[in-house]
């Protein structure tokens, strides 16, 4: 036998018989190498073979799709390099043509060439892109159906606003109303729900996904101190202890109200570290939509993935609330939940501390079999932003509008849609079989809200949805008209001082209550405590003690240079404005009491009248000081 030497000039030489079996044994290992790469995918479906979605096809191809592909071709040299980037290019096409084939089957549709050239940027981002975010998870059947499900209503005009002429708003007396339940009906609900509760039939979950970067906090908001040097969390744990000892239970051990988090990648590990050894907890991870990038050719729009210059993480983003059911079913958490005998879900956003599961309300949804319960309350001065219900003039059915989807360019929908007299809290209860038997064939759908963005200078969207807005997917469901005391979102770092306040005390449920000591009247949706756009580190840096909103109605700071000494108090109107530069210290002990001080219009020595007369200087450093007369030189 003669071989062709490269290394001679294409001189033929003889091969020594030493040689050939060497060679063949070469030859056999390099047949074993090129079959394992193609076994490594055997269970990857092509378009000619029955396809799988992402949970299926990601499992497979994750060794090559991240950081451990990248090394592996990194490593391969000359005709295997090659041969193995062809054989990649060759299954990433199959993989992809196989996905999109399964969504039109899924989704009953048929996808156009210029849609499928959109549909593939994404199918291949999920598939090789996702696990670099994730931290080399797969995304889920679910996550990418929930996806999809938004996105081809994106790409074929359908409309994200919903206008007033859409709904009919839900009347009082369409709600389940708390109030109007008679003591024996009442009596006879409780006992059912309690009954419930005490054999840990219904779980306690929260989404507990924020950073709070908008209040300038590092980390989960949850772990964030907000009332006696304890955080959400602690506070949670207080609550959850609290319901178990009342329906019988016992709060030292470990038989407690069943608890969850619906956590994000940012959230898991330092919220799983901060109740390490406090209380057992199930979590699962909210999934994650790829950023959709926004260009245009002629009269046409065209979408795709975006691609960070900065970091990986960037791409991606939360795609709200409303993945709670895609989340939850995805990660096995509803069938794990069913195994355990668990009937009902009741959700709250983990910074709502007034939220938790009420016996009657439990009581009512077991008794009348509802699938899905919604709490609203009524509005105050402070709540514009506030989603709502109406009944939807299509289904029928009963629907929830947020306001990113009322456009703010027809004055006619926003009218009626901030003269909604209830909004949701986001506190609801959902019965475990319905969702399963729901996502299990056609999945629970929610509305598209389509949030646009800058990043890095580019023009993109996020796809993303309220949990709320599954309520019209399901025949049984009910909105309830609860107190407002079930609703003390901190949102703001204003919502967090009044909180931290004596305006608040900590009942025996665990949930913050006004003080019984407050004098002023009116209730919770009379009071509103606002310090413009301070962060965390604002408050920090400027309150320098404890300070007293027990009598405060309306307390509006607009001031970033402020000092307020330990012992100030707010009573009643409240405004103080800086309009100028100078800095603002207010003396420890003032009391501000139905004062307006606003900077621009100080001179020494000028009175300010309230209830309690205030002096106002600026001393001799241009620094503006605001003190009781009494306590003046």
């Amino acid at each position: 036998m003669i071989i062709k030497n490269k290394f001679k000039n294409n001189l033929l030489l003889p091969m020594p018989p030493f040689a050939l079996s060497l060679m063949s044994l070469l030859s056999l290992v390099w047949l074993v190498w090129f079959l394992s790469i193609f076994i490594c995918f055997e269970n990857v479906s092509t378009a000619s073979e029955q396809p799988k979605l992402i949970g299926d096809t990601a499992k497979d191809t994750n060794k090559l799709s991240c950081s451990q592909r990248d090394d592996f071709l990194k490593g391969e040299k000359g005709e295997k390099e090659e041969l193995n980037k062809n054989l990649l290019r060759i299954r990433e096409s199959e993989v992809l043509s196989a996905t999109i084939e399964k969504l039109q089957k899924d989704f009953n549709t048929t996808i156009s060439g210029e849609e499928k050239e959109m549909i593939s940027g994404f199918v291949h981002k999920f598939i090789f892109d996702y696990s670099k975010v994730m931290l080399g998870k797969v995304a889920s059947d679910e996550n990418m159906k929930a996806f999809f499900h938004m996105f081809f209503k994106l790409i074929r005009g359908e409309k994200a606003l919903i206008s007033g002429d859409d709904y009919q708003q839900l009347a009082i007396n369409e709600m389940l109303n708390l109030k109007e339940i008679n003591s024996e009906e009442k009596k006879r609900l409780k006992k059912i729900g309690e009954k419930l509760l005490k054999e840990g039939n219904v779980v306690f979950a929260n989404l507990n996904g924020g950073l709070g970067t908008s209040m300038g906090c590092e980390g989960p908001k949850s772990v964030m101190e907000v009332k006696n040097k304890k955080s959400f969390l602690d506070l949670r744990i207080e609550q959850i202890k609290a319901i178990s000892k009342k329906v019988g239970g016992d709060s030292k051990s470990s038989n407690l109200l069943p608890f969850a988090l619906m956590n994000s990648f940012n959230t898991t590990e330092d919220t799983n570290r901060a109740l390490k050894g406090k209380i057992s907890h199930d979590d699962f991870e909210q999934n994650m939509f790829p950023r959709i990038l926004v260009t245009k050719k002629g009269d046409k729009t065209f979408y795709s993935p975006f691609k960070s210059e900065v970091r990986d993480a960037d791409e991606w983003n939360p795609p709200g609330h409303g993945d709670f059911y895609a989340a939850a079913y995805g990660s096995g958490w509803l069938d794990e939940l069913k195994k355990k005998g668990v009937k009902y879900i009741f959700m709250a956003n983990a910074d709502n501390l007034g939220a938790i599961p009420d016996s009657v309300i439990v009581g009512y949804i077991a008794d009348k079999r509802v699938q899905i319960l919604t709490e609203v309350t009524e509005k105050s001065k402070a709540d514009v932003k506030g989603g709502g219900f109406g009944r939807s003039l299509r289904s029928g059915r009963i629907m929830n509008i947020e306001v990113a989807q009322v456009s703010d360019k027809n004055p006619k929908d926003m009218k009626k849609f901030e003269s909604m007299p209830s909004f949701n809290t986001n506190n609801m209860i959902m019965e475990v079989d319905a969702l399963i038997e729901r996502m299990s064939k056609e999945g629970v759908r929610t509305s598209m809200i389509v949030n646009p963005k800058i990043v890095e200078g580019k023009q993109v969207i996020q796809l993303e949805s309220a949990i709320a807005s599954a309520i019209e997917g399901f025949e049984r469901s009910v909105v309830a008209l609860v107190p407002r005391d079930r609703f003390l979102p901190v949102k703001k770092i204003g919502d967090m001082i009044a909180l931290s306040s004596d305006l608040f005390v900590i009942a025996e449920d665990g949930v913050p209550r006004l003080n019984p000591a407050r004098e002023v009247g009116g209730g919770l949706n009379d009071i509103k405590i606002d310090f413009g756009d301070w962060k965390l580190k604002d408050a920090k840096e400027s309150i320098k003690g404890n300070i007293s909103l027990l009598n405060a109605k309306n307390v509006g700071v607009k001031c970033k240079n402020l000092v307020i000494e330990n012992g100030v108090s707010f009573a009643n109107d409240v405004v103080i404005e800086q309009e100028d530069s100078r800095p603002v210290h207010i003396v420890a002990g003032t009391k501000l009491d139905g004062v307006v001080i606003k900077t621009k219009s100080i001179s020494n020595s000028k009175i300010i009248d309230g209830k309690i007369k205030v002096e106002v200087f600026e001393d001799e450093s241009g620094k503006i000081v605001i003190q009781n007369i009494s306590k003046s030189k």
